[in-house]
């Protein structure tokens, strides 16, 4: 399997495919972490190789890795904040967004591997804390109800976008979906009237 670790790695979608029409039982696979062949996908940024495998094994975007994370989880956590110095590093943070966006348009069951609605606002919460506004606001226009959502300490999502100075970077997102609608019609916890007349 170290060649197709290989492939994923490399972004090889003919070598991928190749894989995938050979070989009926690849959902399976595993590497040492616990990591599904999307997951090294998405840890790679390789953008096609985790299409072709979404696309033939869309179960695996809620295959857990040893440590408890799903591939969604994952194109988020491996974008810290102030790693991303080097084109290289912006680019692979870039390809990683791409496939967050594709996993966030898949099933529901991609964004938490439980209904439970601590686990499915994970993602968002992740995405405000490493900085990756654009996947927190396709969350939340995904699903509009993780604005009510809160987190350890009882902040919203906006909430913590305003702690951590994000908030004027995430408007902008916000405003492109119908969530700004539904912020304008509700009262959002820890908002003031004044925040939400930034929307």
């Amino acid at each position: 399997m170290s060649q197709l670790f290989a492939a994923i790695e490399n972004d090889s979608d003919k070598l991928v495919a190749l894989a995938i029409a050979n070989h009926r039982e690849l959902k399976d696979v595993r590497d040492d972490e616990g990591n599904s062949i999307l997951a090294r996908a998405v840890v790679a940024g390789s953008v096609k190789s985790a299409k072709l495998l979404f696309e033939r094994y869309p179960d695996l975007c809620t295959a857990e890795n040893n440590a408890g994370e799903l591939p969604l989880n994952q194109a988020i956590k491996y974008t810290p904040l102030g790693y991303y110095q080097t084109e290289e590093a912006r680019s692979l943070k870039n390809r990683r967004s791409k496939i967050a966006f594709m996993l966030i348009d898949g099933p529901l069951e991609c964004l938490s591997h439980s209904n439970h609605e601590k686990e499915i606002s994970e993602p968002i919460f992740s995405s405000i804390y490493e900085h990756v506004p654009a996947i927190a606001a396709k969350l939340v226009e995904r699903l509009p109800s993780l604005l009510d959502a809160t987190d350890e300490k009882g902040r919203t999502p906006l909430k913590l976008c305003e702690e951590s100075t994000l908030l004027k970077e995430m408007i902008p997102f916000v405003e492109k979906t119908h969530a700004a609608k539904v912020l304008r019609q509700q009262t959002v916890k820890g908002f003031s009237k004044q925040d939400l007349e930034r929307l």
